[in-house]
């Protein structure tokens, strides 16, 4: 099957109230282009150097997005009919400030409390307001992460951030055994929603990707990072 029947093939495997975003790092750019002209709007970004060269190449990208930043003064989150960019890699520090003159959607990746810092003092400069999830260490061999006994307060400490919007959590767990993963973070997500009450709704649990997206779902996943399942 061509790029499009495995995207349509893709959305019938999950309802309607699980986000895709559609994970680039073994896309082209014309396999990008094709998605976006189908009327794709999610897209992960593993390096800042891809986005670069998509934006450079695809300005409708850009443009598409900043329009969907004016949406959002006044919708608060949710599919605005526009191109949304997720960075879903390791951000380091000195790639925050160009990061964010690409305007994402969402930084999935937030997986410190320095770098949320770094972000939330960059945002300040320039006057903005940046979408986040607080990424979770649920696989030992990872290197970068919250530790899920850490992360609920740190969520809560940084929600209280006038620079940053913490929208829920994220994780990549162990691939051979994942459900564990995804037990833990959703009662993690479900405790922290509890903590903040009804009234500062999270409404992103980002967790599943091509090998286990269906399992994630089961277990509670709100947002999905597919990739590979989908360029194959």
């Amino acid at each position: 099957m061509g790029i499009l029947e495995n995207y349509h093939a893709l959305l019938q495997d999950f309802p309607s109230s699980v986000t895709l975003v559609i994970a680039v790092k073994y896309a082209d750019k014309e396999q990008i282009q094709e998605l976006l002209t189908a009327g794709c709007h999610d897209f992960g970004f593993n390096t800042l150097q891809q986005l670069e060269d998509v934006c450079r190449t695809l300005p409708k990208v850009v443009n598409e997005v900043k329009e969907v930043r004016k949406m959002e003064e006044i919708v608060e989150v949710g599919d605005l009919g526009g191109v949304r960019i997720h960075f879903i890699g390791h951000l380091q520090s000195n790639k925050i400030r160009k990061l964010l003159d690409f305007e994402p959607y969402l930084i999935q990746s937030v997986d410190s409390f320095p770098l949320a810092e770094k972000i939330a003092q960059i945002c300040k400069e320039k006057n903005i307001i940046q979408n986040i999830l607080l990424q979770v260490k649920t696989d030992p061999a990872k290197e970068h992460g919250f530790l899920p006994e850490e992360v609920l307060k740190m969520a809560v400490t940084l929600h209280r951030s006038p620079r940053l919007r913490v929208l829920g959590l994220m994780t990549i767990p162990a691939p051979e055994n994942p459900l564990p993963a995804f037990q833990l973070m959703k009662k993690l997500f479900d405790d922290l929603q509890s903590q903040l009450g009804r009234a500062k709704k999270m409404p992103h649990l980002s967790m599943g990707m091509s090998d286990d997206y269906p399992l994630a779902i089961q277990e509670g996943a709100t947002m999905i990072r597919v990739g590979r399942k989908l360029f194959a």
